[in-house]
């Protein structure tokens, strides 16, 4: 039996390496519990059905089911279990359709054990995790964005000032304030609707014409 306060926590992970470290890791903190493995997507969504915890860490890679379908089945099961993308991949596509699938956090293998234990007690609460690593991206890449053709394209689509879907003053300084962070201050974690933003301004980049964006990445390609 494990204590009340416990933290109950499943890993989704293909390689034995990576699964051995995970749990190593997670067994040096007090209040962490690992109740669960799995080497693919089919049993994490078979195990998650009963097991229930409450944090589930995915890798996007996995040899069947990618990570990104296993977390929208998983939120489709219970929105109530939070996700952790825990993956090598930075690419803008995977990011992005991890967030819309429902994950409740992205963290990059390789991150200090500092910030994952950070994202699994943030997103735990309720929060929303952006690492450091992906705020660097997004903030060089949105500000390339705003100085070529396709930034002024997609800044008259969207209206300059206006709506809720573009970056605000506040929203650029939070990316600078979490692009700079190693997360020990909390500044890692973001409001959902903010999350919201960074999507819709990606899928604005993305429904540029060819023909202007060629030269230019994805937000946060």
């Amino acid at each position: 039996m494990t204590a009340k306060s416990t933290i109950e926590i499943f890993s989704v992970e293909d390689n034995k390496v990576l699964r051995f470290a995970l749990r190593s890791f997670l067994k040096t903190i007090a209040d962490f519990h690992l109740c669960g493995e799995a080497e693919n997507g089919a049993d994490a969504i078979k195990q998650v059905a009963v097991l229930q915890p409450e944090i589930v860490l995915v890798d996007i890679g996995l040899p069947d089911l990618d990570g990104i379908e296993v977390t929208r089945q998983i939120k489709k099961q219970n929105p109530r279990i939070r996700v952790l993308m825990l993956t090598a991949s930075d690419h803008s596509s995977d990011i992005f359709d991890s967030l819309e699938a429902g994950a409740d956090g992205y963290v990059l293998k390789g991150d200090s054990s500092i910030n994952l234990e950070m994202a699994i007690r943030s997103v735990k609460i309720g929060a929303v995790w952006l690492d450091p690593a992906i705020a660097r991206l997004v903030l060089a890449n949105t500000k390339k964005a705003a100085v070529t053709p396709a930034g002024a394209a997609i800044s008259e689509n969207l209206g300059e000032g206006e709506g809720h879907d573009n970056f605000t003053d506040a929203d650029i300084e939070r990316l600078d304030q979490v692009a700079a962070s190693n997360c020990r201050d909390g500044v890692c974690l973001v409001d959902p609707d903010f999350m919201a933003r960074l999507r819709e301004i990606n899928k604005q980049t993305e429904n540029v014409d060819e023909n202007v964006t060629s030269d230019v990445p994805n937000v946060i390609a």
